[in-house]
């Protein structure tokens, strides 16, 4: 019996450490989600404004002709994904991956952010076209670089559609993995706010192309912005779920330790007890 007890009370002591490192990690993410999410806010203000002023431009030049807006691309298709590096984030990696297997085709070209998942899309059969790249220290700079990249591919006719796959920020108990066409750029309606009268110069061609290009670039980073903001959230959400379960299971531990030392305690006293009615 007594070794018994020894081993609830070492399960006790391991769950409790345990316990400690869940609710620490669930503070931190707290702290990351409060600062991405005020990340996400402030690249949704820049996005909106960009946004209105790319409408307005392609309103007033509804007959231009540029590469980015060019939708008899005969190149390969382009996905991005956006997982994360680290685990311990519930659902997030594993909900993404299962979007892309049942969504997206096999044969299209994809560029995976975040190694968490780099060898599970490897065995499903896609082409990677990077080696192993992290996420959770990208630059807005770096997130740049790609999307210029992509945008001269697109340009060149090498590639004839790209899309990013990303988990979209619905709420912090609430994410969605949403694949987003990025090229050929379309301009989505909104009948809320009329377009605008601009006169584009010296060259519209030109104006256009660099607006496009800065839209696309701004969507990509919103789109990564509010991944990271998903990934956080959903880590908080997972280490609280796990503080709590080690709560729960210490209290189970420690009635079964009081059960088992209540248990000795009785058979003490009744060997006792019978030890003196034998004398």
């Amino acid at each position: 019996m007594a070794g018994n007890r020894a081993e609830i009370r070492s399960h006790i002591k391991s769950v409790t450490q345990t316990r400690k490192i869940t609710d620490a990690m669930q503070l931190i993410s707290g702290v990351m989600l409060t600062k991405e999410r005020a990340n996400l806010k402030r690249v949704g203000v820049y996005s909106r404004e960009v946004r209105r002023v790319v409408r307005d431009a392609l309103a007033n030049c509804e007959d231009i002709e540029h590469p980015y807006l060019r939708r008899d691309g005969v190149g390969r298709r382009y996905v991005i994904y956006m997982g994360s590096d680290m685990g311990m984030c519930g659902s997030f990696n594993a909900n993404l991956t299962r979007y892309l297997v049942a969504n997206v085709p096999k044969d299209v070209e994809l560029h995976v952010l975040g190694t968490n998942q780099y060898r599970m899309i490897a065995s499903e059969g896609f082409t990677i076209a990077n080696e192993p790249t992290g996420s959770s220290e990208r630059t807005a700079e770096e997130i740049k670089a790609i999307a210029d990249t992509v945008l001269e591919r697109f340009a060149s006719g090498e590639l004839s559609e790209v899309d990013v796959l990303y988990t979209r920020f619905v709420n912090p108990v609430m994410f969605e993995p949403t694949l987003l066409r990025l090229l050929p750029f379309t301009m989505d309606e909104d009948s809320s706010d009329a377009p605008h009268y601009v006169y584009l110069e010296p060259d519209p061609v030109e104006l256009v192309g660099r607006l496009v290009a800065l839209m696309v670039e701004t969507t990509f980073y919103s789109a990564f912005v509010e991944s990271r903001t998903s990934e956080q959230a959903s880590r908080q959400l997972a280490m609280k779920s796990a503080t709590d379960n080690a709560n729960e299971l210490v209290d189970k531990l420690t009635l079964q330790y009081n059960q088992a030392r209540q248990a000795e305690i009785t058979q003490e006293i009744s060997e006792i007890v019978g030890g003196a009615d034998a004398l």
